[in-house]
């Protein structure tokens, strides 16, 4: 008998040990259905354009130190608008191993949906996988937090894939209401605010590394003329030049890179007019939408 109840013993705990650990504890709450009331309310009923065929969508979410309790928030707005408006198909995931190569074939565009302090983007197979994905003709698309990997200090020291985004965040001295300033009123992505100025309460970011105009085109900036730059705020700022863009584009190899600051709180996911911004960002980095990406600084150089 006790024999029997040993090899039970070991049994069990071999098959705890087989079990493999998921790639991460969600650690967010599921959503009220006030929320949900809310996002599906707000999320755009058509795409900018059709698409030329079905496209498929990697949502990569994960925050194993920082969290970004609107995460899904997120998740369920991407769902919704891909569902809503035929744009494109999502698959949701917070698997590292979907960032190699074979687990990203499958996709047009990758989005790192608040995605932050990834230690997993160290491994070579991934910063592989994401860069040949790209640079092959396929899409990146970030929201908010996707800034604060790809530097040591974030548990990621890859400066390519900081040259891929465009940016890295470093700090966000404004946390409040502030007034955006639309760069382009008439480019398609900015299709959404009408105007050429726009308030709106969030998170808002400074980026350092490759950040410059003359690599990105900026979409989306914050407008130092309406917006608190007092002593106080300077003393967090660490751009001489106070430049302080929200959004924009670029292109990497053959393929599109959209990244977007807004999106720490919840509200952010059931504002029509950055739901729509999203959505026409999607579409350009899926290929579906052309746009002119010339860098900021060079637009207008003969």
């Amino acid at each position: 008998m006790l024999i029997t109840r040993y090899a039970f013993v070991l049994l069990f705990i071999s098959m705890l040990l087989s079990v493999a650990p998921p790639a991460i504890a969600e650690k967010w709450p599921p959503l009220s259905s006030e929320d949900m009331a809310k996002i599906k309310a707000a999320v755009p009923d058509k795409a900018l354009v059709k698409p030329h065929k079905l496209r498929k969508l990697l949502v990569f979410s994960l925050g194993p130190e920082a969290n970004h309790k609107a995460t899904p928030h997120g998740k369920v707005a991407l769902e919704l608008m891909g569902r809503r408006t035929g744009a494109f198909e999502v698959t949701h995931t917070s698997d590292p191993s979907m960032l190699k190569a074979a687990g990203l074939a499958p996709f047009d565009a990758l989005l790192f949906n608040n995605s932050n302090r990834m230690s997993c983007l160290e491994d070579p197979e991934i910063q592989d996988g994401i860069l040949n994905f790209i640079r092959s003709g396929k899409g990146f698309i970030g929201i908010h937090a996707a800034t604060t990997n790809f530097v040591a200090k974030f548990k990621s020291d890859w400066p390519e894939g900081a040259e891929m985004i465009g940016g890295v965040f470093d700090g966000h001295p404004w946390h409040e209401k502030v007034t955006i300033k639309v760069e382009e009123p008439g480019h398609p992505i900015n299709a959404g605010f009408k105007g050429d100025t726009f308030e709106i309460e969030d998170e808002i970011y400074q980026f350092t590394g490759p950040y410059s105009r003359e690599k990105v085109r900026v979409l989306l900036s914050l407008d130092k003329t309406k917006s608190d730059m007092s002593a106080e705020k300077r003393a967090k700022m660490k751009r001489d030049d106070l430049d302080f863009p929200v959004s924009w584009v670029r292109d990497y190899g053959k393929g599109r890179v959209f990244y977007c600051s807004l999106g720490h709180d919840f509200h952010i996911f059931w504002d029509a007019r950055v739901l729509e911004h999203y959505l026409y960002g999607i579409q350009f980095a899926l290929g579906d939408l052309e746009v002119d990406t010339t860098p900021s600084a060079m637009k207008d150089r003969p």
